[in-house]
């Protein structure tokens, strides 16, 4: 959670809307690394390859996924647990 909470206070320095920390549902509670979901991955917001390019900028990948309750143009950042070496 310290993870993505550090995220979360870099975008909002940087001025992108984030709308909180929440605990992963059971299902992905045990995934690793990061994800990024957009409701349509056919027409993904511009920003959603922004933020997978400044991300990869500082060394983090991230899945790109689709998540088709997720509002219009909405994304979601899912920080999994870190991977082991």
């Amino acid at each position: 959670m310290t993870f993505a909470r550090q995220l979360r206070e870099v975008f909002l320095e940087a001025g992108w809307p984030a709308h909180g920390v929440y605990r992963a549902a059971d299902g992905n509670a045990g995934s690793t690394g990061l994800f990024l979901a957009v409701q349509d991955g056919e027409d993904s917001p511009g920003e959603a390859l922004r933020l997978l390019v400044a991300l990869s900028e500082f060394g983090l990948h991230a899945v790109k996924s689709t998540k088709r309750s997720l509002p219009d143009r909405a994304l979601e950042l899912l920080v999994g647990r870190r991977p082991t070496p």
